[in-house]
C-alpha cells in the first residue's frame, strides 16, 4: 500500500532502516505523525509524547515527566524499542550492560536528591529551599 505513493515509500523506507522499526510500524507513524520530516527533533518528540515537560510553580521544581503528545504514537515507538533491545545486537548489548550494572532501563528512577539523610521535604522542592 506504501508503495503505490513515492513520497510515503521513501518515508517509510528511511523509517525502515531504524532498529525495530518493521513495515507496520513505520506505516502507524506514516499515519499518526504526519508531521515527520517537517519538525525539528524536539517537537516531534514532544507530539509523540517523549519530550520531558516541567512541572513548576513559585518555588518548586518537579521531576521532569513525559507527558501529552500522541499517545498512540508513543506505544507504537515503545514496542519498536522493546523489540530492538531484543533483537538488534548494538542495543541488546546495551541494554544487557545496563541490567548488568544495577539499571533497570524499562522503569525510572527517581531523581537524585541533593543529600543522602532522609528529609521529610519531597523530592521536588528546589534546591534553593532545601539548603
Amino acid at each position: 500500500m506504501l508503495d503505490a505513493a513515492t513520497p510515503l515509500a521513501r518515508a517509510a523506507a528511511t523509517l525502515r532502516r531504524i532498529p525495530g522499526i518493521g513495515t507496520t510500524t513505520a506505516a502507524a507513524l506514516l499515519a499518526l505523525l504526519p508531521e515527520l520530516g517537517t519538525l525539528d527533533r524536539r517537537r516531534i518528540a514532544s507530539l509523540a509524547g517523549l519530550a520531558p515537560h516541567p512541572r513548576q510553580s513559585g518555588d518548586t521544581d518537579a521531576y521532569r515527566r513525559t507527558r501529552g503528545g500522541r499517545p498512540e504514537a508513543k506505544r507504537a515507538l515503545f514496542m519498536a524499542a522493546l523489540s530492538a533491545t531484543r533483537f538488534d545486537p548494538a542495543l541488546k548489548a546495551f541494554y544487557k550492560r545496563l541490567r548488568d550494572n544495577g539499571k533497570n532501563p524499562s522503569s525510572p528512577s527517581p531523581p537524585p536528591c541533593g543529600n543522602s539523610s532522609p528529609s521529610p521535604m519531597p523530592y521536588y522542592v528546589t534546591k534553593a529551599r532545601r539548603n
